[in-house]
């Protein structure tokens, strides 16, 4: 699968092509293209089997209805800073986080920082590290080449080893060139390897963030007239009008019956 990704300011298109997958998994995939958009408008998905059919929406709406999507949209920048969902400096902040040991080991690239840590468990870690070791380039900004820990799920225990690969030509940045994640499970090993191919500086327009560059209509705001709020008020109003109509109607008939009997005020 290739993930392609497009920032700019709050705009995050992201691009996932299905290239070879597996036996295990539907056929239908081969070839397909999946989009998710966040830009000033609002955000949509679009998918087509093929490469040479059309894109179809899946999903048209405001900005959070992509919030998990793009999550991490900038992954290859945040991967070495992150232990699985959290921040490096959020683990180590954490009460239940505590450091066992610190020492230099050597690697093929350079000298490493190897941090041995433990985690006691809490409520709000769903997936539960209680021990492994952080390897820390210090060339790098402190970015993590290396994990190992061991860790418990509601599946049992895992033993996960993360390597990454940084690349040559961003100096001290920690840029990733490649990333693997190992995982021994109860249901056997899971390997992940991700290439990152190309980093691409640019100013990007508007229009790439738009459903017109896939050959769409563009999104519109929606009308004042189409508003889900503005229809509710129309409807409540008119719901009150009929109430007050029969309470006025009911009311001067009760006044003309009162009317109709009472006595002659002539001689």
């Amino acid at each position: 699968m290739r993930i392609t990704v497009k920032s700019s300011d709050d705009n995050v298109l992201q691009t996932l092509a299905y290239l070879k997958v597996p036996e295990a998994q539907r056929a239908r995939l081969q070839g397909s293209e999946r989009v998710v958009c966040r830009n000033s408008e609002g955000s949509f998905k679009l998918e087509k089997r093929q490469g040479n059919l059309p894109w179809f929406v899946k999903y048209l709406g405001d900005k959070k209805g992509v919030e998990n999507e793009l999550k991490h949209e900038d992954m290859a920048l945040l991967f070495p800073l992150l232990v699985f969902d959290r921040y490096l400096i959020d683990w180590f902040r954490h009460p239940a986080f505590s450091v066992k040991d610190v020492e230099w080991v050597d690697r093929p690239t350079g000298k490493l920082v190897a941090v041995t840590f433990s985690c006691a468990k809490s409520e709000d870690y769903k997936y539960w590290i209680h021990d492994g070791v952080l390897y820390l380039n210090p060339d790098r900004m402190w970015a993590i080449q290396e994990l190992v820990c061991d860790a418990t799920t509601k599946k049992g225990e895992e033993h996960v080893t993360q390597r990454t690969e940084f690349r040559a030509d961003c100096g001290k940045l920690p840029l990733l060139k490649a990333s693997s994640i190992t995982a021994q499970t109860t249901a056997g090993e899971v390997q992940i390897i991700t290439n990152f191919e190309r980093f691409e500086r640019r100013e990007i327009p508007e229009t790439e963030f738009a459903l017109t560059a896939f050959g769409l209509p563009g999104l519109r705001r929606p009308s004042i007239w189409r508003s889900a709020w503005l229809w509710f008020a129309l409807t409540g109003f008119g719901v009150l009008c009929v109430l007050a109509a029969i309470w006025l109607r009911k009311r001067a008939t009760a006044y003309s019956a009162t009317a109709g009997g009472a006595p002659s005020l002539g001689r």
